[in-house]
């Protein structure tokens, strides 16, 4: 069992603080999760938190009181200070708590992974941290909220990690030049920050810059058609490229199975190509579009 409470007790605990103060008892269901680990909890620092009757569990006033008590004698805050602080970041949960991973906000709420290929930027990097080579790229973690997109023409965001960190070695269109690059997240679709990214940029540019490069596959062209925010466009190589370069081996079908609907989701400008990768039963993978011109669709 935890030492500390986690985000969900302290959230109920604190609501039960709250109703207490015109109440001796709280009335809650038994069978509630986070009452269970909590009654838990107690038991294993000796505190009676109520009494149950039935299906109900009866919280009293003299249980949180001794919550609170440990709290104070554990140097861990109040319920009150926890259930507010844990709105903040880590380094303001941790003036009150040792579990400073209640925080709501997370160490990445904020930051996208961004490749830049400016020569002067990479000659840079080589000095400051003495690299034998000057790099070819350069991906710097970045705060969205001090980013200023009016310099860029185009927000252009990379499915997969490798392919992002190989992002020099993509043939590319001059007019993308003056793009900014971020690798979209590891977690499925987009991460929360380029999600806030992707909302900032329709907001302050309108609908039109944002371009998605990720496999050609039924479930890369899922990504950039359930977008929260929409793509104007995606990044892949010339057809011709594409026609004789799809492989069957990386067609999934069972997936493409269950993405039956996504033709009546996906944009007329994008259905031509969501045909060829249904009616091939192929796909391309962004690792086999080195060497050739990327354009824009």
């Amino acid at each position: 069992m935890e030492t500390l409470l986690d985000t969900k007790i302290i959230i109920e605990l604190n609501k039960a603080s709250k109703k207490l103060l015109i109440g001796d008892t709280v009335k809650l269901k038994a069978s509630a999760t986070w009452l269970k680990k909590t009654i838990a909890w107690c038991d294993e620092q000796h505190i009676i938190l109520g009494n149950r009757c039935g299906s109900d569990f009866y919280i009293q006033k003299s249980g949180v009181e001794s919550i609170e008590n440990w709290l104070k004698q554990n140097n861990q805050g109040s319920l009150a200070q926890l259930a507010k602080c844990q709105t903040g970041n880590r380094q303001q949960v941790a003036v009150y708590s040792s579990n400073e991973k209640i925080a709501k906000i997370s160490p990445s709420e904020f930051m996208v992974l961004s490749a830049c290929t400016d020569v002067r930027l990479c000659k840079d990097s080589q000095l400051i941290y003495g690299l034998t080579e000057i790099p070819p790229q350069i991906n710097i973690e970045i705060d969205i909220r001090y980013l200023d997109l009016s310099l860029f023409n185009y927000l252009i965001v990379i499915e997969n990690l490798d392919s992002f960190n190989d992002w020099h070695q993509y043939i590319l269109n001059k007019k993308l030049s003056n793009a900014l690059i971020v690798y979209r997240g590891d977690k499925k679709g987009h991460s929360k920050a380029c999600q806030a990214l992707k909302k900032r940029w329709l907001d302050e540019k309108g609908y039109y810059g944002q371009i998605f490069f990720g496999d050609f596959d039924v479930a890369g062209l899922a990504i950039a058609i359930d977008s929260k925010v929409a793509y104007q466009q995606v990044l892949l190589p010339e057809l011709s490229y594409i026609k004789k370069h799809l492989d069957t081996l990386q067609y999934k079908d069972n997936y493409a199975y269950s993405r039956r609907n996504l033709f009546n989701e996906c944009p007329e400008k994008w259905q031509f190509l969501l045909k060829i990768l249904l009616e091939n039963k192929a796909s391309l993978r962004q690792q086999n579009m080195f060497n050739t011109p990327l354009i824009l669709y």
